[in-house]
């Protein structure tokens, strides 16, 4: 029993831990939808009491240069403000800058009241923040030196600080926004009032409970909006853009073929030229020809990062060999860097192949000998072995007159199309040994094609050698000849052998 109340207890605790660690509630950080700003969003500059410009300060913006101040009235150094555009509001009768006034103090109280917010420490320079809303520990945020707001590539993320009391940026200090990170989403909640240092960029909008200061050339991204105090101001530069719409990742390909053309088969280098002209850089970049196989980078990623920044180059190349008129096609894509989105883009191209047209001719002879005159038979066969069709196909003999075509061009186009055969015959009377040649030609990309082929017929005499015979000795004609001959022979010889007995 106690043995197994020892092997049971560890059980019992582990099961009691998880259950009380089920029964605590886990927090969602959720997304953070933009704080909105209402008719407040076209101001550039809004003041409780005053607004107090030294210097020349530029104000403007897509989303609205407006200049108010309510429920005070003043607007010191207006003379040296400018305004690229938007309007001046000071106590306005219809009751414009009344309006914006009330929207920043929702906007103020929006901000003021998002959950859940991490704390950290006073001084945000040199860290980097993601998406979130961040309350200071000492009830202040101060920056020196860089703050990084990184979106991780979400454009629509947003980023909130809340302060209880005071926004002071140095000297020289900058607010860097990466991957997709929007100053439209970026807002500073204050408690009291916020100081930007001279030389300054701060990014977003300053929502200050109380008033404004920014020093000399200080620059503000975003708006500058104080619901009871002042805005002072002293030769800054303040654009207030919309939160434009998320660009879309854009890649463009072009393909050249060198040489453009050719004569016959051959090689063909073609050149791939990818550029991105948007404003998104683009990751995972692919090139691909779908007659090739793998091409090869030349150059461009001059970074060696493998990302096609906006307006960057790259450029690949592969040979292929062509042995006929080529159409290929080059796809290009590229995923943006914001949105994860897919841009593509192709390019075609046609080389012209001029293939060299080629014709073949054979010929035989029936009967290929004779004894005798006789009549023989020829037959010719005209094949194409090459790729171009040929048009105006002749077939001639030096011998012979008319040939006649026999079979092969069976759709009857008049072409002698690549690996067709045709088939000619004549027929002619031979009387001796007789040697003739065909000839064909035929015309294809503006080249003729040319073949012969000889074929001799031997034609032997029926009288035999022709060497001299002797008479046959069975023959009584010729022995009465013969005979006769010698008689007359003696003859001769007795009468010429009696007269010379006489004289002697």
């Amino acid at each position: 029993m106690k043995m197994l109340r020892r092997a049971c207890y560890p059980v019992a605790v582990l099961a009691l831990s998880l259950a009380a660690l089920a029964a605590i509630p886990t927090t969602s950080f959720a997304a953070q939808p933009t704080v909105g700003l209402g008719t407040a969003s076209s101001f550039a500059v809004l003041a409780g009491q005053t607004v107090t410009n030294t210097g020349v300060t530029t104000i403007g913006g897509s989303a609205g240069g407006d200049i108010g101040v309510f429920p005070g009235s003043a607007f010191t150094g207006q003379d040296t403000v400018v305004q690229s555009n938007g309007a001046v509001y000071l106590a306005d009768e219809g009751g414009v800058a009344l309006q914006a006034q009330s929207d920043l103090t929702t906007a103020y109280d929006d901000a003021a009241g998002r959950t859940p917010a991490t704390t950290i420490p006073t001084e945000l320079g040199e860290t980097t923040l993601t998406p979130g809303v961040y309350t200071s520990e000492s009830g202040t945020f101060e920056i020196t030196g860089t703050l990084t707001l990184d979106a991780e590539g979400d454009p629509d993320a947003v980023f909130i600080f809340q302060t209880s009391s005071t926004l002071v940026t140095a000297s020289d200090s900058s607010v860097n926004l990466i991957n997709s990170a929007r100053a439209c989403k970026v807002f500073w909640q204050v408690g009291s009032s916020a100081t930007l240092g001279t030389g300054s960029y701060l990014v977003g909008h300053v929502l200050a409970l109380t008033s404004i200061t920014a020093n000399t050339g200080a620059e503000v991204y975003g708006q500058l909006l104080a619901r009871n105090g002042s805005v002072t101001l002293d030769t800054n530069t303040i654009t207030n853009d919309v939160c434009a719409a998320i660009a879309s990742p854009i890649i463009s390909v072009a393909k050249s073929p060198d040489p453009s053309s050719l004569t016959g088969s051959g090689d063909v280098t073609y050149t791939y030229t990818v550029t991105n002209p948007g404003v998104l850089a683009l990751n995972d970049v692919t090139v691909t020809d779908d007659q090739i196989g793998s091409l090869t980078y030349v150059s461009g990623d001059d970074n060696a990062d493998g990302i096609l920044q906006p307006g960057e180059t790259w450029v690949y190349t592969a040979t292929a060999h062509l042995d006929a008129t080529t159409t290929n096609t080059v796809t290009a894509t590229g995923t943006g860097s914001v949105s994860g989105e897919t841009a593509t883009d192709t390019a075609s191209t046609t080389v012209v192949v001029n293939s060299l047209p080629a014709i073949s001719v054979t010929k035989s002879a029936d009967p290929s000998s004779l004894t005798g005159s006789g009549d023989v038979t020829y037959t010719y066969t005209v094949t194409n072995p090459g790729t171009v069709a040929l048009s105006g196909v002749s077939v001639t003999d030096d011998q012979l007159g008319l040939l006649t075509y026999v079979s092969g061009d069976d759709n009857g186009d008049g072409l002698l199309q690549p690996g067709e055969t045709w088939v000619y015959t004549a027929t002619a009377h031979l009387d001796a040994t007789t040697t003739n040649t065909v000839t064909v030609t035929g015309s294809g990309n503006g080249v003729t094609a040319t073949d012969t082929a000889s074929v001799t017929v031997v034609v032997s005499s029926g009288s035999g050698s022709g060497t001299a015979t002797l008479p046959k000795t069975g023959d009584s004609t010729g022995a009465l000849a013969l005979g006769l001959l010698l008689a007359a022979c003696a003859g001769v010889g007795m009468i010429l052998f009696s007269r010379r007995g006489r004289k002697d």
